[in-house]
């Protein structure tokens, strides 16, 4: 190999090696996004059509702008920032109470409401209303979820669903 042809071959290579170090800079110093573990991660699409009035959220690969309708849970992510925003949230907590500090009153309630476990309320944001006015609804209308949220921590998405924690009912042994 002549030296030209080395001096070429050498500069194709530091080329194509710097190239791929930009490419890794980029990834892990700007498209990077690190999520705790007790945080979710929210990602809005920048670009596509407008959404229909009665959605909030996305599902991917639709093609429309906006909250995309599956959240991330703890781990490190990669999302183009030209394209996407992301938004890091807390994950929904439902306290399991304390049973060691439940005392009951003599009609058979806590005294100490703080010390219950909780239930959480599951509202739907989007989706068609339902035609018979129902204060609590069937899955995927629009209100008042007939399913409850049990203690335990869940990845819910805060644009689609609006979660109200209340004190569980304990009924007492005996």
């Amino acid at each position: 190999m002549n030296k030209q042809a080395k001096i070429i071959a050498l500069g194709l290579l530091s080329f194509t090696a710097l190239g791929y170090g930009g490419y890794l800079a980029v990834k892990w110093g700007v498209m990077r996004t690190y999520v705790g573990h007790d945080e979710i991660l929210v990602v809005t699409n920048r670009f596509g059509d407008n959404l229909p009035s009665d959605r909030r959220t996305v599902k991917e690969g639709e093609g429309f702008k906006g909250v995309r309708d599956e959240v991330f849970g703890p781990g490190r992510y990669f999302f183009d920032p030209l394209q996407y925003e992301t938004v890091i949230a807390r994950q929904t907590v439902v306290g399991a109470g304390n049973p060691s500090k439940w005392e009951w009153d003599a009609l058979g309630n806590l005294k100490d409401p703080a010390s219950a476990p909780q239930v959480g309320l599951l509202t739907l944001l989007e989706g068609p209303t339902p035609a018979s006015g129902d204060e609590v609804v069937d899955p995927g209308f629009k209100g008042i979820q007939r399913a409850v949220l049990t203690p335990g921590v869940y990845k819910i998405n805060p644009v689609k669903f609006k979660v109200d924690l209340v004190p569980a009912v304990v009924v007492p042994p005996g």
